[in-house]
């Protein structure tokens, strides 16, 4: 038996040995691994020329992204879903030897550096520059156009130690055999010619007999029509007008656009009812065109060419103002009454963040989206919807809202009310300091329209508020800014020359400092360690933060154990809750907030499920819409405590989508559901009320558990609360206790040296006598001692005998 270390090794390979490590049959092929290069798309495989990217740092060609997300809806690398407002620009930069380079470091990006991009301003760097430059230096504003930034806005597009996101091998798109459809029908479509040379139709008798047939049907529809026209001559005009209307537009887009693609298929056949009768579709932008008496008395609005009439092929007078009165950089943009889109585009190339443009005229629309996609301009930051603004329901704010020359219509079509509704709308849609831009028509401009209609004629004889009174309305009905700006647009023809109002929101109420400074700003240390900072040879106290200031209030309701009281009244009752603001008091301020600012008036319950919970909180009754109540209505992190669970009926919890993402949506349980412990926040409990909560649980709902009899939450009382009185006593300024100068140390309420002649001396020994002292041994006299010795001098004093127990006077 051997006993070296080879001695039981093999002399020959075992048959699994050859067919794995040796030179025997694999069951798989593999192919060559293949690194795409930096600077090729990941679609076409090939060199770019206006690149995007998304944000897990894919890079694509701009013209066949667009093409692959409309046919195929999905990201060609990994498979997940992808939309257009997900590709970000990107900006890259080449030395003079036409090598891609970093604009900061000029190092040259090959195929093995590190090189990322600041999704926020789209320009790439290396890594080794944004690590040096902004966050070692915690310097985080872009290295070439100092746009501020997160550290999560830098993706990385090539990581040397991570190749396999650039494996070709590995994309969606080639592993599902989509490659040759790529090829065929978004990156190459001249290859497709050769193919389709066999598919022509070949000219035949059958072939010849099937156009035929298709001739001789339309010549007998064209006779039909005739004959109609004949015998109804004002509907064939309208009918024909608005035919000639609809020409030109691209009805394939509107069709397939996914906003409007339920509305078109669900009223097809209304609309071509109302178009070709001549009815009232709803507000265009605009003086129209046309407008003509229909036999069924209602307007008929032609807004075909509406800018080419007002402007021609000159620059809109308009767009000076805007200019120069708005900065439009970075602001989220809604227009209503878009027309056809020439302003709002126009607009959107001034660097707006995100710009909306809503009409309801689909032709329009069309039109729109035609030319943006013609311009190749606002990829992602520009969309146009087609929605009546009376029924339009949003779930963001912006920071610009314009209505021009749109006041009319909606005037004269709702009357006073419809307009006070859509002013108010516009004023809840507006963020704190946001512009309402308002151009409103003439009072004499109303006439000409009434005439043409006895249906507005009617609706003009009721209108008590005025064009005049708009901004009277505007600033003490709805409480925007006093002070506005108004400008005089002037035009050749007379009729447009009209006056554009900028109305501003008031400003967000900056909350009071509840606690003195007390971190400083740390720019000693920092010039101490750093040559970058400068240099600082004293600390400074700097100003807290907002966390922070509401930090400390939180700690100051939490030791005091201070609770909230609201109450909701609903369609079926009042609901009493109790809130816990001792013990979850982000969300208990958050709740508090909404409230006060009658967030939830008029909204409705829109989920219901039996024996489980009742749930709202959201405007606009969707199940996907609300913010918070903090600064800009982010979302806030969660608060669990063991205390707080879902056990029994009445508990008050926040609804959300994931971990952190609490907004406005509560719940209220019908029953125990403990399964959602630590995933929703609890915050209150109902303490008053809890018999509705049994007639709800029986309430009948649809099959997409919506309460088939609406349940309505018509406002919200709040009855204490608790961070609103603590905040007001932590500002108030603290009462310094007065020290009684009388008072003094042994408690002798009456100064002695009050009426002495040397009070208010400053001389040292202003109290001693003018006399000589007594000499030692002698005793004072009475009459010479003062008044505060006199009262000890008649205690008798213990004689003390001196010990000589432990002494040496013996001795």
């Amino acid at each position: 038996m051997g006993k070296n270390q080879h001695s039981k090794d093999q002399l020959h390979l075992r048959p699994t040995e050859w067919a794995q490590d040796g030179r025997g049959f694999k069951a798989t092929k593999w192919t060559p691994f293949s690194k795409l290069p930096l600077n090729c798309c990941f679609l076409s495989l090939q060199p770019f020329d206006r690149p995007v990217a998304t944000r897990d740092g894919s890079v694509f060609e701009i013209t066949h992204i667009l093409k692959y997300i409309k046919r195929f809806g999905v990201h060609p690398v990994h498979g997940g879903k992808l939309e257009v407002k997900d590709l970000v620009p990107l900006h890259f930069h080449k030395n003079a030897q036409g090598d891609l380079h970093c604009p900061v470091t000029f190092k040259v990006l090959g195929n093995n550096t590190a090189v990322c991009a600041n999704m926020s301003s789209g320009h790439v760097y290396c890594l080794e520059a944004v690590l040096e430059l902004n966050k070692k230096t915690k310097n985080w504003k872009d290295l070439m156009t100092s746009q501020p930034f997160k550290w999560t806005d830098i993706v990385m597009l090539q990581d040397p130690e991570q190749l396999e996101g650039r494996e070709v091998s590995k994309f969606h798109f080639m592993v599902s055999g989509h490659q040759d459809e790529v090829v065929r029908e978004i990156t190459n479509p001249e290859s497709k010619v050769s193919d389709n040379k066999d598919e022509r139709l070949r000219p035949n008798a059958a072939v010849s007999r099937i156009f035929a047939e298709k001739e001789r049907l339309a010549e007998k529809k064209a006779q039909e029509a005739a004959e109609q026209a004949a015998a109804d001559p004002e509907g064939a005009a309208a009918a024909e007008a608005a035919v000639r209307g609809s020409q030109g537009y691209q009805w394939e887009n509107c069709q397939k656009r996914g906003r409007a693609e339920k509305e078109v298929e669900r009223g097809t056949r209304e609309e071509e009812n109302e178009r070709t009768s001549g009815a009232l579709g709803g507000v265009v932008r605009g003086p129209p065109l046309g407008i003509k008496s229909c036999r069924d008395g209602l307007m008929r609005l032609s807004c075909q060419d509406y800018y080419g009439i007002r402007n021609g092929h000159e620059e809109d007078p308009r767009l000076p103002w805007l200019k120069e009165l708005v900065d439009w950089r970075g602001a989220r943009v809604l227009d209503l009454g878009c027309n056809s889109g020439v302003l709002t585009m126009q607009l959107a190339a001034l660097g707006c963040r995100k710009v909306l443009g809503v009409d309801i005229d689909p032709s329009l629309v069309c039109q729109a989206e035609a030319a943006q996609a013609a311009a190749d301009t606002a990829h992602g930051r520009l969309r146009f919807v087609c929605r009546d603004m009376m029924k339009l329901r949003l779930r963001k704010t912006y920071d610009v809202i314009l209505l021009l020359s749109t006041s009319k219509w909606v005037h004269l079509q709702n009357g006073d009310q419809g307009l006070k509704e859509l002013f108010t709308q516009i004023r809840y849609w507006l963020r704190p300091n946001g512009i309402f831009i308002l151009e409103p028509q003439p009072w004499k401009a109303y006439k000409k329209v009434a005439d043409a209609s006895e249906e507005a004629e009617a609706t003009w004889r009721t209108i008590r508020l005025r064009p005049s009174q708009f901004l009277e309305f505007l600033t003490q009905e709805l409480k925007f800014h006093p002070e506005h700006r108004w400008v005089h647009v002037s035009h050749a023809l007379e009729s447009f020359q009209r006056t554009m109002y900028f109305i501003w929101t008031p400003k967000a109420k900056t909350a009071k400092k509840l606690s003195k400074p007390r971190y400083t700003s740390n720019e000693v240390g920092a010039s101490f360690t750093s040559t970058a900072a400068p240099l600082k040879s004293k600390n400074e106290l700097r100003k807290l933060t907002e966390e922070e200031e509401l930090q400390d209030l939180y700690d100051q309701v939490r030791k005091k154990k201070l609770k909230g009281y609201v109450r909701m009244v609903t369609s079926c009752g009042c609901l009493n809750l109790e809130l816990h603001c001792n013990i979850a008091p982000r969300t208990s301020d958050n709740f508090l907030r909404l409230c006060e600012r009658n967030y939830y008036d008029n909204s409705v319950f829109h989920r219901l499920i039996r024996n489980f919970m009742l749930q709202g909180g959201d405007p606009t009754a969707t199940g996907r819409g609300g913010e918070s109540g903090f600064e800009g209505g982010k979302a806030f992190r969660d608060e669990f405590d063991s205390r707080l669970v879902h056990q029994g009926p009445g508990v008050v919890s926040m609804a959300n989508n994931g971990k952190n993402t609490n907004r406005s949506q509560f719940f209220i349980t019908l029953k125990s559901c403990e399964h959602l412990n630590n995933k929703h926040s609890v915050f209150g409990r109902v303490v008053g009320g809890l018999q509705i909560l049994e007639v709800l649980n029986d309430w009948e709902v649809d099959s997409k558990d919506k309460p088939v009899k609406e349940i309505k939450l018509i406002r919200t009382e709040v009855f204490k609360n608790p961070f609103k009185d603590v905040s007001e006593e932590m500002t108030k300024p603290k009462e310094e206790k007065v020290v009684d100068p009388v008072a003094t140390w042994f408690s002798n309420r009456k100064d002695p040296m009050q009426d002495h002649r040397n009070r208010h001396s400053s001389q040292v020994g202003k109290y001693l006598p003018d006399e000589m002292p007594s000499l030692p041994g002698k005793s004072k006299r009475p009459e010479a001692m003062p008044s505060e010795e006199m009262e000890y001098a008649n205690i008798a004093q213990k004689s003390k005998r001196a010990r000589t127990d432990f002494d040496f006077s013996s001795w």
